[in-house]
Formats: structure tokens, sequence, C-alpha cells
């Protein structure tokens, strides 16, 4: 396993290990070693996006930044996604709310769209 419990790289072989070791240089040691860097570079999560994830993504409680915005059904938002909905759904209810009039009598020309409640 190239990676430990932690996600740190481990190699197989510490080469100046093996010389004050007096261990020679055989290709089976660089065969080992040169297949460990292989399967460490194959569980990479590449910048470019060519090696897709295999697992679920832990941040350890960092933030994620500079996230583009959603545009599948797939896709993470990102915050000001959020806030923009929020926004709007906060004006629809406002809208909402003022369609609603308690009033002591009502008025001359009413609004059509307005719902008038008659104070008792």
């Amino acid at each position: 396993m190239p990676f430990d419990s932690e996600g740190k790289f481990r190699r197989v072989h510490n080469w100046e290990d093996d010389r004050i070791n007096d261990y020679d240089i055989v290709s089976d040691r660089h065969d080992e070693e040169d297949d460990n860097f292989a399967e460490g570079l194959s569980q990479c999560f590449l910048k470019n996006g060519l090696s897709k994830m295999t697992g679920n993504f832990d941040a350890g409680l960092f933030k994620i930044c500079n996230l583009a915005n959603a545009q599948g059904n797939l896709d993470a938002v990102n915050k000001s996604q959020l806030d923009s909905v929020n926004s709007a759904q906060t004006t629809a209810l406002n809208n909402f709310k003022n369609k609603f009039q308690v009033v002591s009598a009502l008025p001359s020309s009413p609004d059509a769209d307005t719902f008038y409640f008659i104070k008792a």
C-alpha cells in the first residue's frame, strides 16, 4: 500500500539505508519501488479531473473554495447560489405576505390581487 492510514505516501525501500547496509542494486527491488510509485500515482486525484474519484471526499473541515456555479442536476452548489435562492424566496414570501391586509374598512378602490381582512 503506497499510502498509510493518514494518507501519507510510504516508500517500499530507502536507497540510502540500502547503501549503508551494503545491499546491492538489483532490478527486482527497483521494480517493487517503481510499482509502488505507480500504484500511488494511480490513487491520486488529478487537478485536471482526468482521474475520477472512487470514494467520498472528506475535506477535513476545510472549505472548498472557488466552486463554479452548478449547472447539472448532480453538480454541487456554491454559497452564492444558495444566497441568491434565499433572497428570491424571501422576496417572494414578502410579496405574498403583502397581499394580505388587515383593515378597519375596505378601501374605496380595492386592489384585485390583495386579500382584505376587516378588523373586528
